[in-house]
């Protein structure tokens, strides 16, 4: 495939040696600038409430007994109604 004349891109302005090009102030390199991000050790204070993990705060085997003397309770009511009259 080749192109007609004209057609594609201009690249006339990135070949040229353009005066006002020359008169812009160089940047400056942060190559070596930049300070690097502090890392947090294993021992290092999380600050905000972050969805991770978090420690269990509540006893289960508790919890257990709570809900096997709901079920006693339950079962001896459903005992109870079907005896009744």
């Amino acid at each position: 495939m080749t192109l007609a004349p004209g057609e594609g891109p201009n690249v006339e302005a990135a070949l040229s040696a353009d005066a006002s090009l020359a008169e812009q102030k160089p940047r400056k390199s942060t190559i070596g600038a930049r300070k690097p991000a502090a890392k947090k050790g294993l021992g290092g204070k999380k600050l905000g409430g972050g969805l991770g993990a978090q420690k269990v705060k509540k006893d289960f085997a508790e919890i257990e007994r709570e809900a096997e003397l709901a079920d006693q309770v339950e079962k001896r009511k459903e005992h109870l109604e079907g005896t009744a009259p």
